[in-house]
């Protein structure tokens, strides 16, 4: 487990920071969907009015789950998708999109059952042929999917990804509206963990057809999350509210708004925090970190929080 700080209340709600080595840092969980959206701690007086959240973000270089890579972009695709299991805090596999699955006894064979009533953000049914359609797409070379890996444990996955098999053959099929099959090459223990990544969300074959590389942009996208897109002005501001026909509870959160700024700004993100124009400090410079600490107001904002990760070193030995 990785120690961090959580930035608390400045007279406005309770926010969440990490560590770094080189300082003070939001810690991202947008490497797995959880069963609900993150919501920020409650303060002692109760529940604002207006349940408004202003995130600092870079821009997201793309918001389509298939081809999703970063930290950036996840931190908006996992409000507005999701798909069939997540797991929790304690690593225990749970349906989100799925009542319910069957495995076969060996291992190969994959029945997800979708609950009723998930709706896309037109008003559509979320289907297992959004499901087909999605991991077709996404294992499709022409794609150019990063994370098309996470689909090779099904049957033909990486032959399709190498370009030695045809896309419809990927071991993927719904029986009918609420019934996906799933075929692997062989056992794979992990593959429900697989199945919680964003490589793995349903889409919107309709959106996606009619607006290609443009289907994300703000009245183009159809989403399925606990929260849908109102506007996206590129290198300044995304704002996202709280969808009332979320199939799931809703989230308290009425609004968020990502404000965009410049990669590195860390010293003008900080500025904002302190301002009030912003209520989430994602990266504090390491000059700032002892004035923060030794702050009276800031510096009861820390708080102390556990979080899972990974860390490396990479060399350039060239």
């Amino acid at each position: 487990m990785k120690r961090g700080l959580s930035v608390g209340e400045l007279n406005r709600r309770e926010f969440l920071v990490g560590m770094t080595g080189a300082g003070l840092a939001v810690v991202l969980a947008a490497c797995a969907p959880t069963q609900q959206p993150a919501q920020p701690a409650q303060p002692a007086g109760g529940l604002a009015k207006e349940q408004v959240i202003r995130i600092p973000l870079t821009e997201p270089p793309t918001i389509d789950p298939g081809l999703a890579t970063d930290t950036v972009s996840l931190d908006v695709v996992v409000q507005l998708f999701e798909g069939l299991v997540g797991f929790d805090d304690a690593g225990n596999i749970f349906g989100i999109h799925a009542e319910k699955w069957d495995i076969s006894s060996d291992g190969i064979n994959y029945t997800f059952y979708l609950r009723p009533g998930i709706k896309w953000s037109n008003g559509r049914p979320v289907t297992a042929q959004d499901y087909e359609w999605a991991w077709k797409r996404n294992i499709d070379p022409k794609t150019a999917s990063d994370y098309a890996t996470t689909l090779f444990p099904i049957k033909n996955a990486q032959a399709i990804h190498e370009g030695k098999a045809d896309p419809q053959t990927l071991g993927v099929r719904a029986r009918d509206d609420r019934t996906l099959e799933v075929t692997l090459e062989a056992p794979a223990a992990y593959f429900l963990r697989l199945a919680s990544t964003w490589t793995m969300f349903p889409l919107p074959r309709e959106a996606i057809e009619r607006y290609g590389d443009k289907w994300t942009e703000a009245g183009n996208i159809i989403t399925n999350g606990p929260f849908k897109m109102v506007s996206w002005q590129h290198q300044q501001e995304i704002v996202l509210e709280r969808n009332e026909d979320y199939w799931g509870k809703k989230p308290t959160l009425q609004r968020v708004i990502y404000r965009i700024f410049p990669e590195g700004a860390e010293e003008q993100v900080l500025a904002a925090y302190e301002n009030d124009e912003i209520d989430v400090v994602r990266a504090i410079p390491p000059a700032q970190v002892d004035r923060v600490l030794n702050d009276p107001k800031l510096k009861d904002q820390i708080k102390i929080f556990d979080q899972s990760g990974t860390m490396f070193l990479a060399v350039n030995n060239r």
